[in-house]
């Protein structure tokens, strides 16, 4: 299963939530006294070959009948999490890890990454509340604790969180940049310019700080220093991602600057990269359109509504996934023709970005060619 919608407005925190799970994993691993049931290789074997119902069925016998093997169990956690990103999937693995290693940080950062990536952040930082209170300098349980935050829009508590896991680790790159990220919700921006420079500082290829670094220097009228970032960002984007939200701020920087023609062969360039992403053809409709090019706005627009539509689509097959397993693991066995549950008040309701000018790159979500 993928994101949410609104998770997808701040992946570059989430992808740095994985990295700090799978930061912990030697950790977690050298908890394990015991070899991994050979049942769980065969599991893993199935599910690479998309034989997925198996695998998974492979994976609750172990469950079932080994309760308290603590290295296959995690290992089934980390791996339906990691290479599979099915995060609702693992779920179960994940607090029944919790339950047999009530003691281990790491235990509460794999259920609390599974509780964020299915929308359910409040959640995760009720889970958190615990172990803070045993470990309250543990750098990494305080920044995903402040991530849980910044996503339940509780801003200026992310903010103290993230603030004291860098008093812990004040050479983070990851720390440094979703404490900008976090400040430029709170409209701090001179603490976000510091942390995003800070960011840049630890991490000399971090794509995502310098265009939100370059973004918020044009917000400040420094646009030399901007376009510099810009430039930089774009030279070092390797990944189709990376290279598809930094084009696409820059595309909006030149738009905004009237600048249409580099704006244009921006875009054309990224929806070769990337001919699937919405954002990057709603921004070439708008530049179309202040080139009074009727015809190419019309040609990009259309694609923009059908990467929207199917994104759409996506995302309501994506909910209604969640809300069928929240309803099973709810569902006892002598209670099984209980109403389907409607609403699930940890999903929020969220604006829709259809056609929206100067629509902010972050908040675009992935959709698709070039007219």
């Amino acid at each position: 299963m993928k994101p949410s919608r609104e998770l997808k407005a701040l992946l570059p925190s989430v992808r740095a939530l994985v990295v700090l799970l799978v930061a912990g994993a030697p950790e977690t691993l050298a908890t394990g006294a015991q070899e991994l049931d050979p049942r769980v290789e065969a599991g893993i074997k199935e599910l690479s070959h998309d034989r997925r119902d198996c695998g998974l069925e492979i994976f609750h016998q172990v469950l079932k009948e080994k309760p308290d093997d603590a290295s296959s169990i995690l290992a089934m956690t980390r791996y339906l999490m990691y290479i599979r990103q099915e995060y609702a999937a693992a779920e179960p693995f994940a607090r029944r890890t919790v339950e047999i290693l009530p003691d281990l940080v790491n235990s509460y950062l794999l259920l609390g990454g599974v509780l964020i990536f299915t929308g359910r952040a409040p959640q995760a930082i009720a889970l958190y509340q615990t172990p803070l209170e045993d470990y309250p300098d543990h750098p990494r349980l305080l920044f995903a604790a402040g991530m849980a935050n910044a996503l339940s829009r509780h801003h200026t508590t992310a903010s103290e969180l993230y603030e004291k896991a860098l008093v812990l680790q004040p050479q983070d790159p990851l720390f440094h940049f979703c404490a900008g990220e976090n400040y430029v919700k709170l409209q701090d921006l001179e603490r976000a310019e510091l942390h995003f420079r800070r960011s840049i500082q630890f991490d000399q290829r971090n794509v995502q700080a310098m265009w939100q670094l370059a973004r918020l220097l044009s917000w400040l009228g420094k646009d030399k220093q901007a376009e510099n970032f810009y430039v930089r960002a774009l030279e070092n984007a390797h990944s189709q991602y990376d290279q598809v939200e930094a084009g696409n701020s820059f595309a909006l920087f030149l738009i905004e600057r009237r600048r249409l023609e580099e704006a244009e062969a921006t875009l054309k360039r990224l929806v070769e990269v990337a001919p699937d992403h919405a954002m990057s053809w709603n921004l070439l409709a708008q530049c179309y359109e202040l080139m009074d090019d009727r015809p190419r706005r019309i040609f990009a627009r259309k694609r923009f509504q059908e990467l929207q539509d199917k994104d759409n689509a996506d995302e309501t097959s994506y909910l209604l996934d969640l809300l069928r397993q929240s309803q099973r693991e709810k569902t006892s066995e002598e209670d099984v023709k209980q109403s389907p549950v409607e609403t699930d008040e940890s999903i929020e309701e969220r604006p829709s970005p259809l056609g929206a000018p100067g629509l902010t790159p972050e908040e675009s979500d992935n959709g698709g060619g070039v007219p």
